[in-house]
């Protein structure tokens, strides 16, 4: 266990109408003189800010509006809060809304009671010796920054996106009535949920420090938002779970459930804060993208927390091994996200990052955070840029990547490979059919995907594989994973289509480039030929390495690996030199 300093000044009003106490709570601060900054008109249509409003009055509270605030909020409307701000003498800056609108009233607070240009806090060349006090009417579940000491803001000029943490700007009060966010879309809620969760995750996944106590409460937590997230896809008005979510939202990222560790990770924080800033997406639906090769990126350097999550949290039956009992843990949160429709990869999220804007968002992401990000794995910019790429690096066609490498099958035959011709108790697979698939296009000028099964390509390849201990997990990992009843095809997604050549291509030179290789382009059918190069510089007989890949006759295989064959000559008659 770590020292630790727990510091949450902010007084919390939660239940039903408490906006109406509103008045009477920033009289008690003395102040001459309010900001009502705010987002959309949602605030306005659904009656709050009126509300607010005749309780601001009731107290004699006079008082300025600044709307407009967006998702990812913007430093020119920072800026203009604070010019506003300082012509019309305000005192006490009131955030009537969510994260952005509370972060955006940090921002001014802290222009404001400092000298200079604000963002010099967010880039961290200078300090923050004051900010301006600031109260909440919270109206989305989600950021916990109503608790917190944190706030990000994005420059609109550089697309960059940055957070600052000074406890200073934690707010004088909070107010949270539940009832409120209930006319949030689901789209909205379930983005909400992810970022509660997300917050107790980076906090819960360290490799520094822990408690017994601390990590009870963080499991607590996420147990709680999952249920009743889930409860809110189909009963959005249910209060009780609303309220749940509300206040685990402030739990979640007001220090609690990083008591007696390092603090937490936050590195999917900070690679999202770089998707956010360049791509404008949601927040939370970001981190749902990113945090699966996240996970598995990292789980190799922290996978007793990850088993810990797996059982405790997500509620999995403990594999044969820590490892396979977190990577368990890690699917049955992607399961989660899916269920309350948040994505699990950069695709879904609808952005698919060039190499070049990759580099961009690691190297900013390198800047942000001042050198190595992370707790559970500390990641430098190359490996920030690795796994920010997702699935086409990490994830289901790697492993065709490696099951090609691993069994030297031709790609057709790997999208042929039927369970009936698979034996996991033999250990081998029996190859006899071949699977191109061919892209045409309907009259929409839509592709369409046809599968041209057809038997191997002559009697010599019909021939048994043995299995290597990596390909029979792979197998087993399809197996457990796509079950599809429609298909007897291995290889499958879980729409039930059969694996795109094209994306493995696309994952395997990027595996090479992550790897920093020599060549860093190829193809699937490179795989199969380092299969045999492997087989036969490792000494297997020539006649035994053309079986295993079905050549037509040895005189095939020898043609192809010749090279290889002159270099062992030349090594073998080398002895003679010694």
């Amino acid at each position: 266990m770590f020292n630790f300093n727990f510091y949450t000044p902010t007084r919390v009003v939660f239940g039903k109408e408490t906006e109406y106490l509103i008045g009477k709570l920033v009289k008690n601060v003395n102040c001459k003189k309010v900001l009502l900054h705010y987002g959309s008109g949602s605030v306005i249509r659904s009656g709050l800010l009126g509300r607010i409003k005749e309780s601001l009055d009731a107290s004699g509270v006079t008082y300025v509006e600044l709307g407009g605030v967006v998702p990812n909020p913007r430093l020119s409307l920072v800026r203009e809060g604070i010019e506003l701000c300082r012509k019309e003498g305000v005192d006490f800056l009131l955030a009537v809304g969510g994260g952005s609108v509370i972060d955006s009233a940090k921002a001014i607070g802290y222009g404001l009671a400092n000298d200079g240009d604000v963002w010099d806090f967010y880039e961290h060349t200078r300090q923050a010796s004051a900010c301006l006090p600031i109260g909440v009417v919270l109206t989305i579940a989600a950021s916990g920054s109503e608790m917190s000491n944190s706030s990000v803001i994005t420059n609109d000029e550089t697309l960059e996106k940055r957070g600052y943490n000074n406890d200073i700007s934690r707010p004088v009060f909070a107010v949270m009535n539940p009832e409120i966010t209930m006319t949030l879309p689901p789209y909205q809620t379930a983005c909400g949920c992810t970022d509660i969760l997300m917050h107790t995750m980076e906090r819960y996944f360290t490799n520094g420090g822990n408690m017994e106590i601390t990590d009870a409460i963080a499991e607590g937590l996420m147990r709680t938002v999952i249920t009743n997230a889930k409860i809110l896809v189909d009963d959005p008005d249910n209060y009780d779970a609303r309220a749940e979510v509300m206040w685990s939202g402030s739990l979640s990222h007001n220090g609690l459930t990083g008591c007696g560790n390092d603090g937490g990770d936050f590195a999917s924080h900070l690679l999202e804060h770089e998707i956010g800033g360049m791509f404008d997406v949601a927040h939370g639906a970001g981190l749902a993208a990113i945090w699966g090769s996240w996970a598995r990126y990292v789980i190799d350097n922290c996978t007793p927390r990850f088993a810990k999550f797996a059982v405790n949290v997500m509620g999995v039956e403990p594999g044969k091994d820590d490892m396979e009992t977190g990577l368990k843990g890690i699917e049955a949160m992607e399961d989660f996200y899916r269920a309350i429709s948040m994505p699990t990869n950069l695709k879904e999220l609808g952005i698919d990052p060039t190499e070049e804007q990759l580099e961009t968002m690691a190297k900013n992401a390198r800047i942000a955070a001042g050198g190595p990000k992370g707790s559970a794995k500390k990641l430098e910019a190359e490996e920030c840029r690795v796994w920010s790429n997702n699935k086409r690096v990490y994830g289901n066609n790697a492993k065709v990547v490696i099951f090609l490498l691993h069994t030297g099958l031709r790609f057709g035959e790997l999208t042929a490979l039927k369970w009936k011709n698979v034996n996991l108790e033999e250990k081998d697979i029996f190859i006899v059919e071949n699977s191109p698939i061919i892209k045409n296009r309907d009259i929409n000028a839509r592709t369409k995907y046809k599968v041209d099964e057809t038997t191997t390509k002559r009697k010599s390849s019909e021939r048994h594989i043995p299995l290597s201990n990596k390909a029979i997990e792979i197998l087993e990992y399809f197996r457990n994973k796509y079950p599809h009843e429609s298909s007897d095809h291995v290889f499958v997604a879980e729409n039930g289509s059969l694996v795109d050549r094209s994306n493995v291509s696309r994952c395997l030179s990027g595996m090479l480039k992550a790897a920093k290789c020599e060549v860093q382009e190829a193809s699937p059918h490179d795989l199969r030929h380092s299969f045999g190069s492997e087989l036969i510089k490792n000494g297997i007989d020539i006649k035994i390495v053309s079986e295993l890949m079905g050549h037509k006759d040895v005189q095939t295989t020898y043609n192809i690996y010749i090279h290889i064959l002159k270099e062992q000559k030349v090594d073998a008659v080398s002895i003679f030199n010694r």
